[in-house]
């Protein structure tokens, strides 16, 4: 017999309210630890998501995600007569204002060294990939473009030729894929009169004849090496040159985790360390004023007969009955809702299972007062 139902549908407004509350704070912990897992994917799109083995930055700069970087466009040429390197391409992306009809909005230009990229290792949903190196270009779904639409970008039109999904920066903002000569335009568009000034002006001098004769830098060079490629003979030529600096993909994605999510990471971790304690106090509060409100009640049991251990028991039914229901709402709450989320919100089995077991873990331990209190009532005080 399990006497905690019994206590259940003697005062069931009271456990609805107690599991609508527990609920409510077990959904939060995992939108949160959703939240950040989400973070992480969309930081990791272009960082692990571009076919690179190795990243060419700024020498002395942990770039392009992490640090700012600046190398020159010609690299690529010396890249590819490395030893064990198959493939150099160019990487350049940028935030950059987009006009939607009667307003703007701020999305992420990504550089595609066409014809050698031509945007095939991203999945499609519509369309087809780059055919031209001009004014064509492939959306995330996210931007809200749709197959085949015409957009002003600059100074120029592009065409939607393909539609992907997923696709997004660091930010949360879906990613606009065009050829790298299109980015570049892009990117050093500017007033005619800034351009006029920066002739004019002879302490620019300097910027204004590299303006003129077209250079245009890239952000780093992306590396793809042949199997078992030599790694750190490749480092070592890299860092004889002087001027860059050699990051491997793994190396890359822990700069991004341990550097502009470090701060995030333990924020959130305290968060849901914050809602598990709240939870835990919910629960306390519940079952300890369950038991005070059946102090007379215990008392008769003792003096009956029934054990300490058939009144713990009891408790700690209460208990895990209140988390195991909250639980199972909280994760088909989160299952209903966090796609609706305007970020991603990624919902792991493994984080699910880990949330219940802790949520069951600090059930058990918030009825440990209940039971101590519980325990001390004596047989003899149902006859004061």
């Amino acid at each position: 017999m399990i006497l905690a139902w019994k206590d259940i549908r003697f005062n069931f407004a009271r456990f609805v309210l107690a599991v609508v509350g527990l609920t409510a704070i077990l959904t939060m912990s995992l939108a949160m630890n959703g939240l950040y897992r989400g973070i992480v994917h969309e930081s990791l799109v272009m960082a692990a998501g571009v076919g690179a083995d190795a990243w060419l930055v700024q020498g002395g700069r942990d770039g392009p995600f992490n640090d700012e970087s600046h190398v020159s466009s010609l690299l690529d040429r010396r890249a590819e007569g490395l030893f064990g390197v198959k493939e150099a391409r160019r990487f350049l992306s940028f935030s950059f204002p987009v006009s939607f009809g009667s307003h703007k909005q701020r999305l992420s230009i990504f550089a595609l060294d066409f014809p050698k990229d031509k945007g095939d290792r991203m999945p499609l949903a519509a369309g087809r990939y780059l055919e031209s190196p001009h004014f064509e270009m492939i959306v995330d779904k996210s931007t809200g473009l749709a197959l085949g639409e015409r957009i002003r970008i600059g100074r120029d039109d592009y065409t939607v030729v393909g539609v992907t999904r997923g696709q997004v920066d660091m930010a949360g903002d879906g990613l606009i894929f065009v050829s790298l000569p299109d980015a570049q335009s892009i990117l050093n568009v500017a007033p005619s009169e800034a351009i006029l000034l920066a002739r004019a002006s002879s302490r620019n001098q300097t910027a204004a004849s590299a303006f003129a004769a077209g250079s245009r830098p890239i952000m780093a060079v992306i590396l793809t090496l042949e199997p078992g490629a030599p790694v750190d003979l490749i480092r070592e030529k890299v860092a004889s040159w002087g001027d860059v600096t050699m990051i491997t993909r793994a190396e890359q994605i822990d700069l991004v985790i341990q550097g502009r999510l470090r701060r995030l990471r333990l924020q959130i971790l305290l968060f849901v360390g914050l809602m598990y304690a709240i939870s835990g106090a919910i629960v306390s509060l519940t079952i300890f004023t369950i038991v005070l409100e059946k102090l007379h009640a215990i008392s008769l049991l003792k003096l009956i007969g029934a054990s300490d251990a058939f009144i713990s028991l009891w408790i700690l039914q209460y208990g895990l009955i209140l988390g195991s229901i909250s639980y199972g709402l909280a994760v088909a709450i989160s299952l209903a809702t966090f796609d609706l989320f305007p970020r991603a919100v990624i919902l792991e089995p493994s984080d699910a299972l880990l949330a219940g077991l802790a949520l069951l873990v600090v059930c058990a331990f918030a009825c440990t007062f209940s039971i101590r209190k519980a325990l001390s009532v004596r047989a003899r005080e149902i006859l004061s």
